[in-house]
C-alpha cells in the first residue's frame, strides 16, 4: 500500500501519542491513523525530544471546552499545530509581516525597481542642473519631490521586506512615509 505524505493534524499526532501510551506496536497505530510506521515513529519522538529550535517561552492558557474545540478546529483547517496558530495569531496581531517567498522575491525586485526609477530621476535632474535639459523650476522641484519619494518607498520596502524574512516584530512608526 503506498501512501501520500501529508501533515499530521493535531488530533492525530495527540491520537498517536494515546495510542503509544496503550502500548500499541507503531505498525498498529500507523494502520489506524493512516500513515506509516516511520511517521509513528517520528511524531512520538518529537513529542518527548527537546525541540533544537525550542521559543525561549512557554505561556499557558487556560480555555473553555469550546475555545479549545474552536482553536483546534482553527488550527486544522488552516493546517498548523495549535502552538504555531497560536504564534501566527501573535505576530499578525504585533504587527510581524507575514510573507511566502515568493512574495519576498516580487518585494526585492520591487524595491530594484524603484531604485532605478529614482536612479533615473537624479540623473534627470543632473543633466537640467547642468543645462542639457531643459525646463522650468517647477519640473525639477516635482522631479526632485518625486526621487525622495521613491527613495523612502524603496527603504520603507527593504525594511518590511527583511522585517518579513527574519520574521521580526514591525512597527508602523519605523517606516518614513509616517514620519509627516
Amino acid at each position: 500500500m503506498i501512501l501520500m505524505a501529508r501533515h499530521l493534524t493535531e488530533s492525530e499526532q495527540q491520537e498517536i501519542l494515546r495510542l503509544s501510551a496503550e502500548k500499541l506496536s507503531h505498525a498498529v497505530i500507523a494502520q489506524r491513523i493512516g500513515c506509516s510506521r516511520q511517521t509513528v515513529g517520528r511524531t512520538i519522538e518529537r513529542a518527548f525530544a527537546p525541540r533544537k529550535d525550542a521559543k525561549d517561552h512557554s505561556l499557558r492558557v487556560r480555555l473553555t471546552a469550546k475555545e479549545a474545540a474552536a482553536l483546534r478546529q482553527m488550527a486544522e483547517g488552516e493546517g498548523f499545530s495549535a502552538s504555531e496558530l497560536m504564534r501566527r495569531l501573535i505576530r499578525r496581531a504585533a504587527g510581524v509581516p507575514e510573507l511566502s517567498s515568493g512574495e519576498l522575491r516580487e518585494m526585492k525586485e520591487s524595491v530594484n525597481q524603484l531604485n532605478a526609477a529614482a536612479r533615473n530621476l537624479v540623473q534627470l535632474l543632473q543633466l537640467a542642473r547642468s543645462g542639457r535639459l531643459k525646463w522650468n523650476k517647477r519640473d525639477a522641484a516635482l522631479v526632485a519631490l518625486l526621487a525622495d519619494h521613491i527613495e523612502i518607498v524603496a527603504e520603507d520596502m527593504q525594511v518590511f521586506q527583511s522585517a518579513a524574512a527574519r520574521g521580526a516584530f514591525l512597527r508602523a512608526d519605523h517606516l518614513g512615509a509616517d514620519e509627516g
